[in-house]
């Protein structure tokens, strides 16, 4: 097998519930045969639900040989900790792969302009070779204050070669408006806005991912913070593996103002598929996440403010839950709720 050095790749950013998962899956269905492609995703939470979404998209070629390979960083930040639990990740998934390309899906709250800065930086220049870096944005979402004056989202859009406009499907006449402004007010009005419906554009996702990126051309990027305000705790460990406890895992991470709580319950747990969406639809979070194994299948689901997205899925090792909330106020009702649903169904 041969060795590809220095392999293009591309930065996918986006705030929570941007669609980076979906539109990373859709890109993976364009990938030529012939080709090995590499994912490194980062999640804010614990417990590995991106990653594990994404492992349904692995395929092999004709000769049965491995084409697409995901590798998880959880819990925080991957540019934190000094950039080893990144580096580790990084180096194995390519040592691994050994792809023709690499998608890298930092998590929605993480610091993207260190994240490009590591990945421009002189140390991966022999491995690394820095192509379009995409920012996703749910324009609508601009209407928050919250959302439009929050440091790490604009950051998201400063480093982006390109912007794409998701879920354009579900937006209102003004919605478009309401990003070319925000856009306009920050001095980012000259980036190129694309649009995504269920993560698919229609340009040549070819030609894109293929652009390099002005960041490797080394034009000038906006200053970067020396640190950040606060480190995340890591665990090098596969989120992505199977639950094997007899017991639920529960995994709490905090950072920028968000927590987030996740469970991983083993395979043998099968829940009461009306209990479990009718308790999710009662918590008062910023995101839902989760792949359950249910008494009617298993679906995964998705929630950002009043939109629910919930599908049948065809396979999981085990069931997880991450819920991403403001209030840690809310953080022992939210256990005692999901436990004693769990205490319930469990079988």
């Amino acid at each position: 097998m041969e060795i590809i050095s220095a392999v293009p790749t591309n930065i996918i950013t986006g705030a929570l519930g941007a669609g980076k998962t979906t539109f990373i899956k859709a890109l993976l269905k364009t990938k030529p045969k012939h080709e090995r492609w590499a994912v490194l995703v980062n999640e804010f939470g614990e417990v590995g639900i991106d990653g594990a979404i994404l492992h349904s998209c692995a395929s092999k070629d004709s000769s049965d040989k491995q084409t697409i390979f995901i590798r998880e960083i959880p819990g925080g930040c991957m540019c934190c900790a000094s950039g080893l639990p990144m580096q580790i990740a990084l180096n194995q998934l390519l040592a691994i792969a050994k792809p023709h390309r690499l998608l890298v899906e930092p998590t929605g709250l993480g610091h993207p302009k260190e994240v490009v800065e590591v990945f421009s930086s002189e140390h991966y220049r022999d491995v690394i070779s820095l192509k379009s870096t995409f920012c996703l944005s749910d324009a609508r979402k601009l209407k928050d204050v919250r959302w439009r004056e929050h440091p790490t989202f604009k950051e998201q859009f400063e480093v982006a070669d390109y912007i794409i406009a998701t879920k354009i499907d579900r937006y209102e006449e003004a919605d478009m408006g309401y990003l070319k402004e925000y856009l306009k007010t920050n001095s980012i009005g000259d980036t190129e806005i694309l649009t995504a419906e269920h993560g698919k554009i229609m340009q040549n996702t070819t030609a894109l991912l293929s652009q390099a990126s002005h960041h490797s051309l080394n034009k000038k990027m906006r200053p970067l913070a020396k640190s950040h305000p606060k480190q995340h705790a890591f665990e090098d460990n596969e989120s992505n593996e199977p639950a094997t406890d007899v017991n639920a895992v529960f995994k709490q991470n905090k950072s920028d103002g968000f927590v987030s709580l996740g469970w991983i319950w083993p395979s043998r747990y099968c829940f009461n598929h009306d209990s479990l969406i009718r308790t999710l639809t009662e918590i008062d979070a910023i995101r839902i996440k989760a792949l359950m194994i249910t008494n009617q299948g298993i679906f995964t689901i998705n929630n950002q403010g009043d939109e629910w997205r919930i599908y049948e899925y065809d396979e999981a090792m085990d069931s997880r839950l991450e819920l991403i909330v403001k209030d840690e106020a809310l953080i022992s009702q939210l256990k005692t709720a999901i436990d004693s649903l769990v205490s319930i169904q469990s079988v």
